[in-house]
């Protein structure tokens, strides 16, 4: 008798373990995945300052990942009485200052809902590699190019969909050319003359 109450027990206790260990690892890739799409450096108080004399609108940093969208929301002056392709340059200078990447542009032409944005190399998602530093014994994970540039294509995205409306279609290149982002794991094929959401 003491024996069956004893396995009772033990098994009991292992289902009981076993539910600790399933939680534990919901929560840690949960927390996994929120610390993959936050890979930028989003900086306090900035951002305060784009273009003052215009209309309080909003810009989204972050990403989309797996059909969920990660972003977080910044408050930002817009004026709006410039040009549209002006407003999307101060838009895409709001998310830059956010992140603290530069976001080098060479020419942005809207016609109708087609948006098209030329970056210059000289950005950030061509000119990171990926590395690790070590401050105090301890490992500070520098982002790959491929995980800056997947934040920044999206956010411009996100940010000039909800600005203009979801109609809008993004067209990126790098010098007039395709975008290539490639590393060990990942890669981005950008084709510049289509749709940056149908890629």
């Amino acid at each position: 008798m003491k024996n069956k109450v004893l396995i009772i027990l033990l098994i009991v206790l292992i289902i009981i373990l076993a539910i600790i260990i399933s939680i534990k690892f919901k929560k840690s890739n949960s927390t996994t995945n929120k610390e993959t799409s936050r890979n930028f450096i989003l900086q306090t108080n900035t951002v305060s300052n784009v273009n003052t004399n215009g209309e309080n609108t909003g810009i989204y940093v972050g990403v989309t990942e797996n059909g969920n969208e990660n972003y977080l929301f910044v408050s930002v002056n817009i004026q709006k009485k410039a040009s549209e392709e002006e407003q999307i340059c101060s838009l895409i200078s709001a998310i830059s200052d956010s992140t603290g990447y530069k976001i080098d542009v060479n020419s942005v032409e809207k016609n109708g809902n087609n948006i098209k944005i030329n970056l210059a190399q000289t950005a950030a998602p061509f000119e990171l590699k990926e590395s690790y530093k070590n401050i105090d014994s301890i490992k500070y994970f520098i982002p790959s190019a491929y995980a800056v540039a997947k934040t920044l294509f999206d956010s411009i995205n996100k940010t000039l969909k909800s600005y203009f409306g979801n109609d809008i279609k993004l067209y990126l290149s790098a010098d007039s050319q395709d975008i290539h982002i490639v590393n060990e794991v990942l890669k981005i094929d950008i084709d510049s003359t289509k749709p940056y959401d149908e890629q």
